[in-house]
């Protein structure tokens, strides 16, 4: 199933992609899910992320490889994919795109491929996952508005 979600956000490409951070993983993480952040590599090829996901000894581990990163002039991107996933993930990969838009800002592109263990649960998590990507949006337009400095009391809100 793919999953694709674009944000359009202030701040020049680069910049963006410098703020794609350990602090901005943990931001964009979804309130309602208890997430646990174990490994933050970063966003080059050989790079690792792996995190727990939900309550206490519910808690599943989530590994993630980073297999591809690359930039050219108008854009960045990283492409991870999932080494350790949880029921019921079968595959996943997440290719991130920092682009250059026409008229000056940037747009974020999710682009999310994934697989469970039954075609049928698929149709089921399909929702799920895109809710749980269109809720970065206002994350992505906070962190990268215009004038936003990270870790300035006044713009983090």
């Amino acid at each position: 199933m793919k999953i694709r979600i674009e944000t359009k956000v202030a701040q020049h490409f680069e910049q963006v992609a410098a703020g794609f951070d350990e602090a901005l993983f943990k931001a964009l993480a979804p309130r309602l899910l208890p997430t646990k952040v174990l490994r933050f590599d970063g966003s080059r090829t050989g790079d690792e992320v792996h995190l727990t996901l939900g309550p206490g000894p519910l808690a599943q581990r989530w590994e993630a490889l980073v297999v591809d990163h690359g930039q050219t002039e108008t854009e960045i991107y990283f492409v991870d994919h999932g080494k350790k996933l949880p029921f019921p993930l079968k595959s996943w990969i997440h290719t991130h795109r920092i682009q250059k838009a026409n008229g000056g800002g940037t747009v974020i592109v999710d682009a999310i491929d994934f697989q469970t263990l039954h075609p049928l649960l698929n149709y089921l998590f399909f929702p799920i996952f895109w809710w749980l990507f269109k809720i970065r949006q206002p994350v992505y337009r906070r962190t990268f508005s215009e004038g936003y400095i990270r870790g300035n009391r006044s713009t983090d809100r």
